[in-house]
């Protein structure tokens, strides 16, 4: 076996996902765990196989697996790992018993279980048969305990499996993870929350549950999620009507009796839940590998959302690409026949002993129309661009500084934030997309202009929560509104027609929707739909 294997060079990124990954699993684990790259080299050891050889994490880390101080006693020793490392590279699970010899002279004999992991899906490479990682379990030889840790790991390379086909979309995955989850934790009900704001959104579930079906909501309040959100690790309650949780409103709208709950994260912000439950109390205890299992698919999840975020992001550029090509060469084009036009005629007036005076300052005028264009289309393509990370910000607060830029003194801003006010955003967008929306208010309702922000509930009669801009000024008229975001389309004859284009562009960025629409009595109405808004502070 050679020192390299093709895939040994994995992406920083990857590698360090696989040690967080290993980590939630097997870092409280009382067996020698660690996890092994296909060439061999080691990249996590948990505490209790460090300690045994008294190592750090920086000393072993990166060292081929049987070069390190577990094995460096025998060369004979040496040389069968290395054998059963190899052979779990190409697919193979090896069970042996091997020996280490401890910090403190004693030799330890070791049952070694090393099996293969197949690449995941969420890495967008390979065939889904080549190995992404070795996972290695070690008990002592006259140890009973660890069928956990195996049980779980058994439902972990499930996982990868069932997730390598690069078929298979988001919801897909999703709806893998809760089966998998629901059968290994023997519990009937599986489900994926969205928290918006002070509602449950169910997106995906598995079982009977007529509450936790996909497209249910609740209010956080009335949801055993309430608790997920709030403590660090899994929620775990095994038999809820003999705890004090059987007092809550929860139990009484849910009747939920066993219940494991993970938050997910992306970012800094709470997305939402991965929870399993019945509507039985659970005969045996849930155990700690359970809960590691449960923190390891809520990590899969964030990881997959993410990927699927960024993917579409980046989708999203590539369109813009194609479609400026053809704004510089159709937008341009008339501005620049219009100041060669006047130029030509300039010359030829000059000729004729006249200043041309008059036709230079239309030449001119089209050059500034055309400059414009230009910092409007950077601006489009810049704005567009993927969005910086988001942070939790004031839906007031940045409503307010944009309309300290963009709206006259004249007019007035009104912001109601009853839904929601926090939100996960890039500040700087989002503040460019309110003052492109008061500009176009300004410039269609004149200076006196009234303009309302207003955050938005499920409970608003939304199947998502957001917020609304709405003006008292003239309305779209005869215009279509399924148009207004079309780059170039304007009813203004000094209009560039990009404005509303910017804000497509940097909702659709942050992975929102926008819409608009007339208001009855006169007006116009912006709504931006699919914002997180953060339940607590």
């Amino acid at each position: 076996m050679s020192d390299s294997r093709p895939g040994s060079d994995s992406d920083p990124s990857e590698r360090h996902l696989l040690r967080e990954f290993a980590d939630l699993l097997y870092g409280s684990k009382t067996c020698y765990a660690g996890v092994l790259s296909p060439d061999g080299r080691l990249e996590y050891a948990n505490d209790t196989a460090r300690t045994l050889v008294d190592a750090s994490a920086a000393g072993v880390e990166g060292a081929f697996f049987w070069e390190t101080p577990w094995f460096d006693h025998d060369p004979e020793i040496q040389a069968a790992v290395r054998r059963h490392v190899a052979a779990a590279a190409e697919g193979e699970r090896r069970q042996f018993t091997t020996t280490h010899e401890a910090s403190d002279g004693e030799t330890v004999t070791v049952d070694l279980d090393l099996q293969p992991l197949p690449a995941p899906a969420v890495a967008d490479i390979g065939s889904g048969t080549d190995v992404f990682a070795v996972a290695v379990t070690g008990h002592r030889e006259s140890a009973t305990t660890g069928s956990d840790a195996e049980a779980t790991l058994d439902a972990l390379a499930a996982l990868y499996d069932s997730t390598a086909d690069g078929d298979h979309g988001f919801a897909e995955r999703v709806q893998t993870v809760l089966e998998l989850g629901s059968d290994h934790l023997g519990l009937d009900e599986g489900f994926y929350t969205k928290i918006d704001g002070d509602v449950q959104l169910i997106r995906a579930s598995v079982g009977d549950h007529p509450l936790l079906q996909p497209g249910e909501q609740a209010d956080l309040g009335d949801t055993y999620c309430k608790k997920t959100i709030s403590e660090s690790s899994p929620t775990v309650m095994e038999d809820v009507g003999q705890t004090p949780f059987a007092d809550d409103p929860a139990y009484d709208v849910f009747g939920l009796e066993c219940y494991v709950g993970a938050e997910i994260r992306l970012g800094d912000t709470t997305h939402g839940t991965l929870c399993f439950a019945d509507r039985e109390p659970r005969a045996t205890p849930i155990t700690e590998s359970d809960e590691t299992f449960v923190s390891a698919l809520a990590g899969w999840l964030e990881h997959e959302l993410e990927h699927e975020r960024e993917r579409e992001q980046l989708a999203r550029q590539a369109d813009r690409l194609d479609e400026f090509a053809g704004v510089v060469a159709h937008d341009l084009r008339n501005p620049l026949n219009v100041a060669s036009g006047h130029l030509n005629l300039a010359a030829a007036r000059i000729e004729d002993g006249d200043s041309g005076a008059e036709a230079v300052a239309d030449a001119q005028s089209a050059v500034d129309r055309m400059t414009e264009l230009v910092e409007d289309v950077r601006s489009l393509a810049s704005e567009g661009a993927v969005v910086g990370d988001p942070e939790v910000v004031s839906l007031r607060a940045v409503a307010e500084e944009a309309a300290s830029t963009a709206l006259p003194d004249a007019a007035t801003l009104t912001v109601e934030t009853d839904a929601g006010e926090w939100l996960a955003a890039d500040p700087e967008r989002l503040r460019t997309v309110f003052e492109n929306l008061f500009r176009n208010s300004r410039e269609h309702g004149g200076d006196d202009v009234a303009v309302t922000v207003t955050s938005v509930g499920p409970r608003a009669g939304d199947c998502e929560v957001g917020f609304s801009v709405v003006d008292d000024g003239c309305g779209f008229g005869d215009s279509d509104t399924a148009q207004v975001f079309e780059q170039g389309y304007t009813t203004r004859p000094e209009g560039t027609g990009y404005g509303l284009s910017i804000v497509e562009a940097i909702v659709d960025a942050h992975g929102w929707t926008v819409s608009a629409a007339d208001v009855e009595g006169g007006g116009a109405r912006f709504d931006v739909r699919g914002v997180e808004f953060e339940p607590e502070l």
